[in-house]
């Protein structure tokens, strides 16, 4: 059930201030049992889903939006996609998700001085080293990190599971990220995530490959193999993954030489863990990829969202993750009732 959370303030009119309109929003299908700290949530904007919600009111690409949380502190926001005609994506970070569907945040729109969207905000608050939207060919880092893509061969776009896709029709089109020096700062213990939608198992098929240091991909349907190069082929056997044609979230979470530290997850749900091997030293800045690795063992297929984190995301975290790409993971309520409309 949608919680309807409602409240209207009328100030002095002013006819040389745009009116300001905003509604209330709960992470209504955080389903974990932890508190979520610093978590970038996907926002679903559009007229059908947001009470008194029109695009017109609206400067061009949503420059007037802004968020703020229950105590009324403003919170960076990422837009990923603005769609006029259907739904616009923003990522803005929540301080705290809060189980039971206890978190709530204000959107507002038609803001005569709104605070402007920090996309790096998002995503360094969120303690990610690289976060790819894949909304072009050479997709953008959004985090700030300087670790933008390149296109190679041809790779070009999509439709994908949040937005745009990148899409990679054979073994020779991938994107590398080059040889930034941010690029190395994953030692030890890290976490890598996207959502993938394979056009086949056939042989080994990388989702993401950095030289000297990991390869994860695919080998066939019942395997799944983390190699760190000159260490340890980590093979995770006897596992049934999803039919190609189908979107799916992937994470991989390593922690270097711990019991089970070695661990992958699909659609939010553990499937396969063993112990963590050694990693090479990762100070020395070696190129990166997205559907290849430096064995050219290149993934095809389409493939959205990726993003590196250094340290170990929690199951609750993974599963979230998994879960906001869906509707009703944020609710804003029922038509008329969850506005709060302000008249200057």
């Amino acid at each position: 059930m949608k919680r309807i959370l409602a409240t209207l303030l009328l100030l002095p009119f002013a006819a040389s201030a745009a009116p300001s309109k905003t509604a209330w929003a709960t992470v209504a299908g955080y389903a974990g049992t932890t508190t979520l700290q610093n978590f970038p949530v996907l926002v679903k904007i559009s007229e059908s889903a947001v009470p008194g919600f029109h695009y017109s009111d609206c400067a061009a690409g949503g420059a007037d939006l802004s968020f703020a949380d229950a105590a009324g502190n403003a919170l960076p926001f990422d837009v990923d996609t603005w769609n006029a005609s259907g739904t616009s994506l923003v990522w803005v970070l929540l301080p705290e998700v809060a189980p039971g569907g206890a978190t709530t945040f204000k959107m507002g729109w038609s803001d005569p001085s709104p605070a402007a969207a920090n996309a790096a905000a998002v995503w360094t608050g969120s303690g990610h080293k690289g976060v790819w939207h894949m909304n072009a060919a050479s997709p953008a880092d959004a985090s700030g990190s300087g670790n933008g893509g390149t296109a190679a061969g041809g790779a070009t776009t999509a439709a994908g599971k949040i937005g745009s896709a990148l899409s990679l029709p054979t073994t020779s089109d991938y994107v590398t990220c080059g040889q930034n020096q941010s690029n190395a700062e994953l030692a030890d213990a890290f976490t890598v995530e996207a959502w993938v939608n394979p056009a086949g198992y056939g042989g080994n098929r990388c989702i993401f490959g950095k030289k000297q240091f990991i390869s994860f991909r695919t080998e066939g349907q019942s395997q799944i193999t983390v190699t760190t190069p000159g260490k340890t082929d980590h093979k995770l056997t006897g596992l049934s993954l999803p039919d190609a044609g189908i979107w799916r979230h992937v994470a991989l979470t390593f922690q270097k030489g711990a019991t089970n530290g070695c661990k992958v997850y699909v659609n939010g749900s553990l499937i396969a863990q063993m112990n963590a091997g050694d990693i090479t030293d990762t100070t020395t800045a070696t190129e990166m990829w997205f559907g290849k690795n430096e064995w050219g063992q290149n993934y095809t297929g389409l493939l959205d969202e990726i993003r590196l984190a250094p340290g170990i995301r929690s199951a609750d975290w993974i599963a979230a993750e998994h879960a906001q790409a869906e509707d009703g993971f944020v609710e804003f309520g029922s038509s008329g009732t969850a506005s709060t409309v302000f008249f200057y």
